[in-house]
C-alpha cells in the first residue's frame, strides 16, 4: 500500500499522522499551502511535502486534514478533480459494530465507541472518546470533538459542527452547518446554520 499524504499542515493534520501511524499506515509527509512553522513536523518525522498543487496527480492515498467542516469540504472539492483518492482510518482502540458503514475519508480516533446501525458519512471526522449510539447518521463532513456523545437515532447534516464533550439525547437532529457549542447538551432539534450552546442547548 502506498504511503498515505495528509493535507493540512496544522495541529487537526498533526493528530492525523499520530493516528495513521497506530493503523499501521506509513506516512509519506504533509502537504500545504501554508509553510509550517516551528518544529512540529520535525518532532514528527515526517517532512512537508510542499503546496498542495506539487501533489496532485500522485499516486498516494490522502486524508484531509482540516477540523472545520467548511475547509475540509473546500479541500476535497478541490482535490477530487485530480482523481485522488481518500484513505478512511480507524484507530485500532475504537470499538465498532459489525454493521457500521464508513465513508471514504472517515477517521475515527482513539477510544471511540460505535454502535449498530451507525452510518457515518464521507470525510466525518470523530474524535478521541466519542461514543455513537445506535442507529446514529452523520452527514459529510461532519466534525465531533473528543468525548462527544450522541444518543441513539441522532442525525446531522452536511457540515456540522459538534464541540468537545457536547451530549445529544435520543432522536434529535442537527441541521446542516450548525455548531453545537462544547458541553452543550442539546435535547431538541437544532435549525441549520445556528450556534447552539448551554444547558440545555439555546440559540
Amino acid at each position: 500500500m502506498a504511503p498515505l499524504v495528509v493535507i493540512g499542515t496544522g495541529g487537526h493534520a498533526r493528530e492525523l499522522v499520530t493516528l495513521a501511524r497506530a493503523c499501521g499506515r506509513e506516512v509519506a509527509g504533509m502537504a500545504g499551502d501554508d509553510v509550517p512553522t516551528g518544529e512540529y513536523l520535525v518532532r514528527l518525522g515526517v517532512p512537508w511535502l510542499g503546496p498542495v498543487a506539487s501533489i496532485l496527480g500522485e499516486s498516494n492515498p490522502l486524508v484531509v486534514g482540516f477540523g472545520l467542516p467548511a475547509e475540509r469540504a473546500r479541500w476535497v472539492t478541490s482535490l477530487d478533480g485530480g482523481h485522488q483518492r481518500f484513505t478512511t482510518l480507524v484507530h485500532p482502540s475504537a470499538v465498532l459494530a459489525d454493521d457500521v458503514t464508513l465513508g471514504s475519508g472517515a477517521v475515527i480516533h482513539a477510544l471511540c465507541h460505535v454502535s449498530t446501525g451507525v452510518n457515518v458519512a464521507q470525510h466525518v471526522h470523530v474524535g478521541a472518546g466519542s461514543v455513537l449510539a445506535h442507529d446514529v447518521a452523520l452527514g459529510s463532513f461532519t466534525t465531533l470533538a473528543p468525548r462527544v456523545v450522541l444518543s441513539g437515532g441522532v442525525v446531522t447534516g452536511e457540515g456540522v459542527f459538534i464541540g468537545a464533550g457536547a451530549v445529544v439525547v435520543p432522536g434529535c437532529a442537527i441541521g446542516e452547518g450548525a455548531v453545537v457549542s462544547a458541553g452543550a447538551v442539546v435535547v431538541g432539534d437544532v435549525p441549520a446554520g445556528v450556534t447552539a450552546k448551554g444547558a440545555p442547548a439555546r440559540w
